[in-house]
């Protein structure tokens, strides 16, 4: 089965795309903008928590205002207090990623040069956005449909979508995912009309060695605080 962490992180990440495109939408390319602008001046918490082990939660600490290298602080492991070999291990794998927050790890991935407005109301705006040519476990982009929510008076992110267009049978038979999907809820901290992450779901099923499989996780993101700007 594709690792649901991995769809758990992309559906977080997925939000911050390049803003280089002159043709893309311009209420969505401002409220991504003022998204990316702010990333690296807010310091948080991230949970992360499977529903089948709800007991053994990872948590960490991201703070960009700390010296280079140390941004990130491992503080529970699998539910575990982390071992300093641990910790510095998960650390070290953390900090090596070219962007360190999950706001800006994978800020090419979708292709906002293509958005289209799927539905409007009063206050919201809601675009397709196709993924560029990636891949998310092993699965291609076309097989997902992306989706992000703006509204329009404050021009600001308010939610993201992905979801698995159809079933996935990888090759020999035994393994397929049947469904996966994921969402980012975003919610205003402060005055600036910005708006960050504060919580992640994701889900999916599937089967593996003929066994059905069933798995959903969250992440949730608590103690924002501006540190930077």
């Amino acid at each position: 089965m594709v690792s649901f962490r991995a769809v758990a992180s992309f559906a977080a990440c997925g939000l911050f795309v390049s803003l280089s495109h002159a043709a893309a939408p311009a209420l969505l390319a401002t409220a991504v903008q003022k998204l990316v602008e702010q990333d690296d001046q807010w310091a948080y918490t991230q949970v992360y928590r499977r529903a089948d082990k709800p007991e053994a939660e990872t948590i960490a600490r991201f703070d960009p205002s700390r010296p280079a290298g140390a941004h990130w602080e491992l503080l529970k492991l699998r539910g575990k207090t982390p071992t300093s070999a641990e910790a510095s291990k998960w650390c070290e794998r953390r900090e090596k990623q070219v962007n360190q927050s999950d706001a800006r790890a994978a800020v090419d991935l979708l292709d906002i040069d293509q958005a289209k407005v799927a539905e409007e109301t009063g206050t919201k705006v809601r675009y397709e956005v196709p993924l560029k040519d990636v891949t998310i476990g092993r699965i291609p982009a076309a097989n997902f449909i992306v989706f992000a929510e703006v509204d329009r008076e404050d021009q600001s992110l308010q939610r993201f979508s992905i979801f698995l267009r159809q079933a996935i049978r990888f090759v020999g038979g035994i393994a397929a995912i049947e469904s996966a999907q994921g969402e980012v809820v975003f919610t205003s901290l402060d005055e600036s009309a910005a708006t960050r992450p504060t919580h992640i779901v994701a889900s999916g099923t599937g089967q593996a060695l003929f066994k059905r499989v069933n798995r959903s996780a969250e992440i949730i993101y608590t103690d924002q605080r501006r540190v930077k700007g």
